[in-house]
């Protein structure tokens, strides 16, 4: 296998399994370490969970830091195609205002779904001493 098809085969596992893990981890979060809610009506108490020591907030920041190394392999994978990706779009964009429309477009939307989060304000509320999702869950 030649050096550029060897590393493209290595971006390209790497994608998958990162994919796969990242996936698996939100399954972990969602189904097996639940929310505290869900924890009130499944154990009927609030308990703790966790799964090798760690719970489902230090799995979230796993699952973040795939997400990371994912991306920055995208990133890369990308590159290794560039020329591939051009040419399709000049396959499929006849006119080249079609294909910067679209690039910039597709630009728009990946950068708008990256970043949207750094501009949310949360709503904010003090609760007190017993107060807040689990207790309300339980007495529900």
């Amino acid at each position: 296998m030649r050096g550029g098809l060897r590393l493209n085969f290595v971006v390209d596992a790497a994608m998958f399994m990162l994919l796969t893990a990242i996936a698996g981890l939100g399954f972990l979060m969602e189904h097996v370490l639940i929310p505290g809610e869900r924890r009130w009506r499944v154990y009927g108490r609030n308990v703790d969970l966790s799964w090798l020591g760690m719970d489902r907030h230090s799995w979230g920041d796993a699952h973040y830091g795939l997400s990371i190394v994912l991306l920055v392999l995208v990133a890369l994978h990308v590159a290794l195609h560039w020329g591939s990706i051009t040419a399709m779009l000049r396959q499929t964009f006849a006119r080249r205002a079609s294909r910067a429309a679209f690039a910039v477009l597709f630009l728009i939307i990946c950068a708008g779904a990256s970043v949207f989060p750094f501009f949310i304000k949360p709503d904010v509320k003090e609760i007190g001493s017993g107060e807040g999702r689990q207790v309300q869950a339980h007495h529900h």
